[in-house]
């Protein structure tokens, strides 16, 4: 929330978002269509459909929005774009028994992490929004944007026709005509 965060550190933190979120979103995004490829739940959810149409024959953002999140979290959190990140610790602390003085670099081994605490999904993005330890101001910007914008582009691929695999789960194909 930017009403915690003053105003003077604005433009750094727009300057990280345009930076650093249209590679890590495509990145993530294809690891998780592999992923979903791969493991069939991809065809599932095409089979199941994303949620109830409405009349009109629109899609329930709602509904599909509650589908598609938990399997792009989990694979997310199996293959994370940014497996490792480095921080500037803001101020003086210990954390495993190590010393960490304010300006000190750490780097940190999201992937590792989260393979030692499956379900954390909030180690991805930073301290987590939503229940954190107060530090939210050092987590990612754009977690909402990141996650809507996955979970878009999937939707817009499941609702655009029947996607059909291939030997290889990075290729998808989509008969046009």
């Amino acid at each position: 929330d930017l009403h915690e965060v003053p105003v003077a550190e604005w433009p750094a933190i727009y300057a990280n978002v345009v930076n650093g979120m249209p590679a890590t979103l495509i990145g993530s995004l294809a690891s998780v269509l592999v992923s979903l490829s791969a493991s069939g739940r991809l065809w599932t959810l095409q089979a199941e459909g994303l949620a109830p149409a409405a009349p009109d024959g629109t899609i329930d953002a709602n509904g599909a929005l509650d589908r598609l999140r938990p399997p792009l979290l989990g694979t997310m959190a199996r293959a994370p774009v940014a497996y490792t990140l480095w921080r500037t610790a803001v101020k003086s602390t210990k954390l495993g028994g190590v010393d960490i003085k304010a300006g000190d670099r750490i780097v940190i081994g999201v992937g590792s992490a989260l393979a030692q605490a499956p379900g954390e999904v909030g180690l991805m993005f930073g301290d987590g929004r939503n229940g954190g330890s107060g530090n939210e101001r050092h987590a990612c910007p754009a977690r909402s944007i990141a996650i809507g914008a996955q979970c878009g582009a999937i939707a817009a691929l499941l609702q655009a026709g029947e996607l059909r695999g291939s030997p290889d789960p990075a290729l998808l194909r989509l008969p046009i005509g």
